[in-house]
């Protein structure tokens, strides 16, 4: 007697895998793209925070920096500022007298992301 498969089962599997793959690859997509907001998001408000606590540290005048490119005789900020998320590519931050941040915009490759002092908005960049 033989063993095996025949081409109408071989066929179902197919089906049902076909199926479950057009079901299930829409949600993990959007998994992917919600943390990758999320990530986002933390980096963000890490990095404001760590210029905050630079500038204080180092008695830097407040005023606008900029995150990739050297400013107001300032090295850029991505330079001296450590976080533990991701660096931005651009943007600024800018501080007032009291080193509290007033607003910064941030870009990190498809996302901008901009602080108004009080909530952080993310946006999505065509690419």
């Amino acid at each position: 007697m033989k063993r095996g498969f025949t081409l109408l089962e071989v066929l179902s599997i197919i089906v049902i895998l076909g199926v479950l793959s057009v079901l299930l690859v829409p949600k993990v997509v959007d998994l992917v793209d919600v943390s990758e907001e999320r990530v986002i998001l933390d980096s963000s408000r890490q990095y404001v925070k760590a210029v905050n606590k630079y500038l204080v540290e180092n008695n830097v005048a407040p005023g606008t920096y900029n995150v990739a490119e050297p400013s107001d005789g300032l090295d850029a900020l991505n330079d001296v500022i450590e976080v533990s998320g991701k660096l931005p590519n651009s943007g600024n931050v800018t501080v007032d007298d009291n080193y509290n941040t007033v607003s910064a915009v941030l870009v990190f490759r498809y996302f901008k992301v901009t602080y108004n002092g009080e909530d952080y908005a993310l946006e999505e960049l065509e690419e």
